[in-house]
């Protein structure tokens, strides 16, 4: 792996720092992409849509080397389609949407002390 120079150390500390200051919205996104899909009867396009979210999230958070959250949501991801497709699952589906987002709250509250 190559070495960053002392000014690509620094876009990247301001990269990552954007995007740990992005975390509150994203949370806000999925919350209100799940209250919506739970509330107006699992529509397809609804649920894509949180799919979409959820494994931009999957892919962005390893990105940043937040490794937990990028495995809880790429968990989440995969089980999205089979929980959205048998309605006994979906309380589990809803644990599973507030353990992401606690847990994206969580990253975001540490990037706050830092």
């Amino acid at each position: 792996m190559a070495v960053l120079s002392p000014e690509g150390q620094a876009r990247q500390v301001a990269l990552t720092k954007r995007y740990l200051a992005s975390l509150p919205e994203k949370i806000t996104r999925i919350s209100a992409l799940w209250r919506k899909v739970h509330s107006e009867g699992w529509q397809t396009a609804d649920v894509q849509a949180l799919s979409v979210e959820i494994h931009r999230l999957a892919g962005s958070a390893g990105s940043y080397g937040l490794d937990e959250l990028s495995h809880t949501a790429s968990r989440l991801h995969t089980g999205l389609r089979k929980f959205a497709a048998d309605s006994g699952n979906r309380p589990g589906l809803a644990e599973a949407v507030q353990e992401l987002l606690d847990q994206i709250a969580g990253v975001a509250s540490h990037a706050d002390l830092a």
